[in-house]
């Protein structure tokens, strides 16, 4: 599992078990594997400016929330330094993809579902409230209980609550000149990148 393919959530979440448990079990070797994914991902941001799952509703908030922990919870100052700037590059694209008048993204994206492409409460939304409070959606208010119709991913209960449950059990660090892109963007906007 590595950055430049198209799972990057799954490189993400190896790259943190990597540093954590190597680290923890004084593992170098296994500290190192994490290091090099944590490079992999800093040169595919460089390279296209984007990861392979862009601008997705459902994926871009998961690995932006993993490199928010591994600056959280890793003592290593190169990976943590490593992890916030890569965490600071997501949320630049989390600023550029956002639509702050409807709280939805807008823009090409990949790797969305039913619940993104109909603009329904996810993962984008709970990692937006947990970084701004109620200047972004609130997902528990559509989702305690859900309203009739709506679009779920994967049922409420196997996926969706455990994802928002999980983004909202840490600390994001998204910057403050990102932070007022993200929130009071002017338009027109352009945004561009290469995938």
């Amino acid at each position: 599992i590595r950055f430049p393919m198209y799972n990057d959530n799954f490189a993400a979440l190896a790259t943190f078990t990597l540093l954590v448990a190597g680290e923890r079990f004084g593992r170098k070797d296994v500290f190192a594997a994490g290091m090099d994914k944590l490079r992999q991902l800093r040169d595919v941001l460089t390279r296209r400016g984007a990861i392979m799952e862009y601008g997705s509703p459902t994926y871009t908030p998961i690995t932006t929330h993993i490199l928010a922990e591994i600056a959280n919870y890793v003592q290593d100052a190169e990976a943590k330094k490593l992890a916030g700037q890569c965490e600071t590059r997501m949320w630049a694209e989390i600023a550029a993809h956002y639509h702050p008048p409807t709280g939805q993204f807008a823009g090409p994206y990949s790797r969305a579902y039913l619940v993104d492409s109909v603009g329904h409460p996810h993962n984008i939304h709970g990692l937006l409230h947990l970084a701004f409070g109620d200047l972004a959606v609130n997902p528990a208010e559509d989702l305690f209980p859900p309203r009739p119709e709506q679009v779920l991913h994967v049922g409420l209960e196997s996926l969706m609550l455990p994802n928002l449950a999980w983004l909202y059990s840490g600390n994001v660090h998204c910057p403050d000149d990102v932070a007022r892109l993200l929130l009071e963007k002017r338009f027109p906007f352009d945004a561009i990148l290469t995938t």
